[in-house]
């Protein structure tokens, strides 16, 4: 299925995902990997090459800037390959691959070949972690180490979240500004991401695939490091629900309720470095493939 309800629309958000990235706080590479049946896949890279390697999928309807926050601690100590998910707003392909079916590990699992990576860190934030799980499972010896952030998954979207979205949902630009406010809660949305929201309801599609739950016996299967985030102030998800899940399959999971943090989550950077860090074989280092088809600097506004 097409992300974008026209192609004046997806060139819209392209601009806009452009101007983003142009503003991104530390200096990145922009490259784009050829993913055969994905199309395109962009990539924003930063830190340092001989750096372990640290993948990051943000969630649905965003794209790899809701990583900026993270970018100047993480790359400290990773080599850091931010992706746009082809079929949401960035600058990926623009055909959205299905969740059941396992196209988005088969995505991933060519993005490591593009990238020319046997091992990685991986991390995820809310559908992207869903994303990040799925592959673990389905390629565990690829995974140094995982952080999933508000992961779906572990447990059912709560029904109230949609009741108290439906009325804003009618209510144009306000409504989703609102929206944004009940996903956000008492974290700060800065003004150019209220504007982006607004660009992606005019001429995006959302997903509307239901995220799969995890049978217990594929998340007690789990064999990598994995360090799990969420918000116990989360209107998407029951995180007690799923952290009390995750330490029943699996007891040697790291976990992290935050109080009174809502669905995105911005200041874990040092929660996420430190366990990375700590893992046994963290050292291994990086390599690129040469046969990504295009790089382009980006960085700060001010340089």
């Amino acid at each position: 299925m097409n992300a974008f309800k026209s192609p004046e629309g997806r060139d819209e958000i392209g601009k806009a995902c452009r101007k983003l990235y142009s503003e991104c706080p530390i200096p990145a590479e922009s490259r784009f990997l050829d993913t055969v049946e994905f199309g395109k896949t962009h990539v924003l890279t930063a830190g340092k090459p001989e750096s372990p390697p640290l993948l990051l999928l943000h969630g649905t309807s965003v794209n790899a800037a809701s990583w900026f926050s993270y970018f100047p601690d993480l790359a400290k100590d990773f080599h850091i390959f931010a992706l746009d998910i082809p079929g949401q707003p960035g600058l990926s392909g623009e055909s959205r691959p299905r969740l059941a079916d396992g196209s988005m590990s088969r995505w991933l699992e060519t993005v490591k070949a593009e990238l020319g990576l046997e091992k990685f860190h991986l991390c995820g934030m809310s559908m992207g972690s869903w994303i990040s799980l799925d592959y673990g499972l389905k390629h565990p010896d690829s995974i140094l180490g995982m952080c999933v952030l508000a992961p779906g998954g572990l447990a059912q979207f709560r029904i109230s979240f949609f009741l108290k979205s439906f009325l804003p949902s009618l209510q144009g630009n306000s409504g989703i500004l609102k929206m944004n406010r009940l996903v956000h809660g008492k974290v700060p949305v800065l003004p150019e991401f209220d504007s982006f929201a607004i660009l992606i309801s005019r001429h995006f599609r959302p997903l509307a695939e239901r995220i799969p739950i995890f049978p217990d016996k594929a998340v007690k299967g789990i064999n990598f490091p994995l360090l799990y985030i969420g918000g116990i102030e989360d209107p998407l998800l029951n995180t007690r629900k799923s952290a009390g899940r995750l330490r029943r399959l699996l007891p040697d999971a790291q976990i992290r309720e935050l109080d009174g943090i809502a669905h995105v989550i911005l200041d874990e950077s040092p929660a996420i470095r430190a366990f990375l860090t700590g893992i046994p074989g963290n050292s291994t280092q990086s390599s690129t493939n040469s046969q990504s088809t295009s790089t382009s600097a980006v960085g700060p506004a001010t340089e």
